[in-house]
């Protein structure tokens, strides 16, 4: 469990930078960096869901249980998060500097 915490914690993290940020990636246009990062809305879904609370203000961690750690949605939510992070960052690098991932 201390791992998925870890691990809870940077995906965590790193939604929260994304939701928070906007991407310029064309000159005068700007969009919302969560769906450049992840452009399928049922892993948008999950992430709001388990990982983020973004009613009202920036996005924050939500609050976690060491049982809400070990569910199998829970644990694919991150493990996705932190997949697509990393290859975000391989095809689209100057974007993600943009962000702060």
């Amino acid at each position: 469990t201390l791992n998925w915490r870890v691990k809870f914690e940077q995906a965590a993290g790193l939604a929260s930078r994304i939701y928070s940020a906007w991407l310029q990636l064309t000159p005068g246009t700007q969009t919302d960096a969560s769906a450049a990062v992840f452009p399928d809305s049922e892993l948008r879904g999950r992430i709001e869901f388990h990982l983020i609370s973004i009613s009202g203000g920036p996005a924050l961690a939500r609050p976690v249980t060491p049982e809400q750690l070990s569910t199998p949605g829970m644990q694919k939510t991150i493990t996705d998060v932190l997949d697509r992070v990393e290859q975000f960052k391989r095809t689209n690098p100057a974007a993600a500097r943009q962000i702060g991932i």
